[in-house]
């Protein structure tokens, strides 16, 4: 007899986006279902969102250089401005 907690089936998916250290994204899916119709269903499900994930991360782009004022360009305290 099988556990009722444990799902029969899972899927796990790992979606990688660019491949230097500065422009690559990865996104990991897992999902478990009890029948494969469900299985299915939940990949369809967890792949459209992972579309919409990925389409939101690209439209944040990296600067170049990070530009730190003046009282930040040393290891010094800084006062706030608050």
């Amino acid at each position: 007899m099988s556990d009722p907690d444990t799902d029969a089936f899972e899927f796990e998916a790992k979606i990688q986006r660019g491949n230097g250290t500065d422009d690559r994204d990865t996104f990991k899916a897992k999902v478990s279902a009890d029948t494969v119709d469900e299985l299915d269903e939940k990949v369809a499900e967890i792949r459209e969102r992972l579309e919409e994930y990925a389409h939101e991360f690209r439209q944040i782009q990296p600067s170049k250089k990070r530009p730190l004022s003046d009282d930040q360009r040393t290891l010094q305290e800084a006062e706030s401005d608050d």
